[in-house]
């Protein structure tokens, strides 16, 4: 017949730097039965591979299950950190503020955590902030078009403008009247000493029948009518 054993018990808790006990005995024989729990490890149970981005006021935390006092070493990249450069939480947890975090370059980050129990590392990113767009510096704001209202026209500016109207309308036509008779004139002007070689000829012409015929009397006449 084989052993009844009860539940495992611990007699000895482990932790980070001393293994545990656990034991469980036969309910017939009475005979006790051991086994060695290991001591605890040290892990990061929130924030791993966590993200911060340029520009922000986010903070990033890390807890584990290490306790931490004074004594811890926090360090980012290899290089111990100051005071000023994170701050402890209640839950065993590390906390990164902006102020620090901003200070950083982007891509990828070690943190180090190292207390007397054990060291933990993890890796966190940095990423880019983002980028505010300018607009087109160049662009042209075209103001909006208002309505525009009627503008109202008095009525006697408006007669007036028509009686105006036509004076200019007659004194142009008036001009091109004196331009004409310029012309008119300048041509009965030219047209007698254009004709004059005309009447020499009708007048030598009529002289000469008057020679023939008519005499001194029928030259008198043409003088005169000449001369009309």
């Amino acid at each position: 017949m084989g052993h009844d054993w009860t539940e495992w018990t611990t007699v000895t808790e482990a932790d980070f730097t001393h293994d545990g006990k656990q034991e469980r005995t036969c309910g017939r024989c009475k005979i006790k039965d051991y086994k060695t729990v290991a001591k605890t490890v040290p892990v990061i149970t929130d924030g791993e591979n966590g993200s911060f981005k340029l520009g922000t006021k986010a903070e990033l935390s890390f807890s584990t299950n290490m306790p931490l006092d004074e004594n811890t070493v926090i360090s980012v990249d290899g290089k111990a950190l100051g005071n000023s450069g994170y701050k402890l939480g209640s839950t065993n947890s590390v906390i990164l503020p902006a102020d620090y975090l901003n200070t950083l370059t982007t891509g990828k980050h070690t943190v180090s955590i190292k207390t007397a129990v054990g060291t933990l590392q993890t890796e966190f990113t940095v990423t880019a902030a983002d980028v505010k767009e300018t607009g087109n510096t160049n662009a042209v704001t075209v103001p909006e078009k208002k309505d525009e209202q009627p503008t109202k026209t008095d009525s006697s500016d408006t007669q007036d403008a028509q009686q105006e109207q036509p004076t200019s309308e007659t004194a142009s036509g008036t001009a091109e009247n004196k331009e004409d008779k310029t012309t008119t004139a300048d041509i009965q002007q030219e047209t007698p000493e254009k004709a004059t070689p005309v009447l020499l000829y009708a007048v030598i012409a009529l002289c000469g029948a008057a020679a023939l015929g008519g005499g001194i009397g029928g030259i008198s006449v043409i003088i005169k009518r000449r001369k009309k």
